[in-house]
């Protein structure tokens, strides 16, 4: 606040509207538009907002973005026969624009389902008298519709739309899902991001090449003994290979590796750093309880493998032949449906299955969707860091894997998906990656950005001046001379300039 408070004092002393012009630019590229738009009904921070703008924008509704726009065209279409719907709350009206051509009606479904979640978000954020109805019945009709003319369509999807109509997202297994008028922006944004992979998992939109990730809400049971991907390999071969000869490896009773050294036979116990139990010996003679450790047998761990996210951990590594961004974005995929399937109704057999995949840091199995939106929550936050992207803008990119991942559901899977082995794990991530990730991390500064002035070209959003001026599309004419020095400028961790340097081609290497 005392930073906020001399930036105040600045902006009165100099009387320069560009000041405060650019302070708006860094609360957007820090926090997202969702933040500007409640600056502006803000009462206690009138002075953020140049006179001039605020008085452009006093008339204004209060404006969502709504991140669905990329599906293009048909998209529009849907969201503008819904506003058509909600005047007349009529069932023939659903009928007519709803296609009745084999494949395309669950196409027009998940668009209807994407702008149910935009009215219900502006149905907390935007009240405005006469237009704050029961949200129960403002859905009714649709609901009725969904559950009795339809019935070729899925139980999942039925139960989908009953539960984001009714605001109760994931049967209010998760609190942060639940929107009210206090939602943060940043809970907004993940809900979103929640609901679109629900939608996918509903609509079974994806092909085999999802499963490793799909199968942890499809049937986790399987999984039980399979590799997740970019969990890390076992280290100890490369520990080995450290060691000098001579020497011999053990392991305790709970198959902890330790070493003795010279002759390589115990004189002496001690204890396991990692358990506490007792190992060695004594006159060459090993404990009972231990073995000779067979050091040509890879020991990498099946399951989840991460414990509890800890948010001081700015640790930005690799695995195999994925750069940081790419193990992030597929961690935040995995974080999604343990996500989804926690909050799912499973037979008895799924749910005890699903927690036992998690292999560390899980104190309750009833918590699991905590867990796992505490592991959302860090991993979109590290990947910030990596892509120089703010919050918002990182949750967009993961809504354009997820249209990447939807868009490819009818194209054949030509790689192994049954991670039995981690040479299988590795073939599937660098798969993966080329398919879905990649498309997306290398054109961050050209296609992304152009998708998403895409989101801020929709007609509500774009007549806002004060958006058009932090995405720099037009500037107000200046009574001042603003200098280099006060203009916005991106901020480069050194954790986007690692990721930058890992994904750039060998050419491009050299030349560093």
């Amino acid at each position: 606040m005392k930073l906020i408070s001399s930036f105040k004092d600045m902006c009165e002393l100099e009387g320069n509207e560009n000041l405060h012009l650019l302070l708006l630019k860094n609360i957007y590229h820090q926090l997202g538009s969702e933040t500007l738009f409640l600056i502006t009904d803000n009462d206690k921070c009138p002075w953020i907002i140049p006179e001039t703008i605020m008085k452009s924008i006093s008339e204004l509704p209060t404006t969502v973005p709504d991140y669905f726009i990329v599906y293009g065209e048909e998209y529009f279409i849907i969201t503008n026969k819904m506003v058509e719907f909600y005047s007349v709350q009529k069932k023939d009206v659903l009928a007519n624009f709803l296609s009745t051509e084999q494949g395309k009606v669950e196409r027009d479904l998940e668009y209807l389902l994407y702008s149910v979640f935009q009215e219900v978000v502006k149905f907390f954020l935007v009240q405005e008298g006469e237009e704050v109805i029961n949200l129960r019945e403002k859905f009714f009709v649709l609901l009725e519709y969904l559950n009795s003319d339809l019935a070729s369509i899925n139980q999942e999807v039925k139960d989908l739309t009953n539960q984001i109509a009714t605001n109760n997202l994931g049967n209010g297994c998760l609190k942060q899902m639940i929107l009210t008028d206090r939602s943060r922006n940043n809970e907004i944004f993940l809900t979103r991001l929640i609901y679109h992979s629900a939608v996918m998992f509903s609509f079974k939109k994806y092909n085999n090449l999802l499963l490793p990730i799909a199968l942890i809400y499809e049937n986790p049971k399987v999984l039980e003994d399979k590799l997740f991907p970019t969990m890390t390999d076992d280290q100890f071969i490369l520990i080995k290979d450290s060691i000098p000869d001579g020497g011999m490896w053990y392991q305790c009773p709970n198959g902890h590796p330790y070493f003795i050294g010279d002759c390589g036979r115990p004189w002496t116990v001690s204890n396991c750093r990692e358990c506490g139990s007792i190992i060695g010996g004594s006159r060459h003679k090993l404990q009972a309880s231990n073995e000779v450790l067979d050091v040509t047998r890879n020991m990498t761990k099946s399951g989840y493998l991460i414990g509890k996210m800890n948010p001081a951990d700015n640790v930005f590594a690799g695995e195999r032949l994925l750069d940081p961004a790419s193990v992030k974005i597929i961690r935040v995929l995995m974080d999604l449906s343990f996500i989804w399937s926690s909050c799912s109704k499973h037979p008895i057999d799924k749910s005890q299955a699903l927690p036992s995949l998690v292999k560390g840091g899980l104190d309750d199995p009833r918590g699991l969707s905590d867990f796992f939106y505490t592991h959302l929550e860090k991993d979109v936050k590290d990947l910030t860091k990596l892509t120089g992207k703010n919050f918002e803008e990182v949750v967009f990119i993961i809504h354009l894997v997820l249209k990447s991942i939807m868009d490819a559901a009818k194209q054949p899977c030509d790689v192994e998906t049954n991670l039995t082995s981690y040479e299988l794990r590795e073939q599937w991530e660098s798969k993966f990656n080329d398919n879905y990730i990649q498309p997306i991390l290398t054109s961050l500064h050209t296609d992304v950005h152009k998708q998403m002035e895409q989101v801020l070209s929709e007609k509500r959003i774009s007549n806002n001046p004060l958006l058009r001026i932090v995405y720099e599309r037009e500037e107000p004419e200046p009574n001042n001379h603003l200098t280099n020095l006060w203009r916005y400028r991106t901020i480069v961790s050194k954790e986007h300039f690692s990721q930058i340097f890992s994904t750039a081609d060998v050419n491009t290497k050299d030349k560093c």
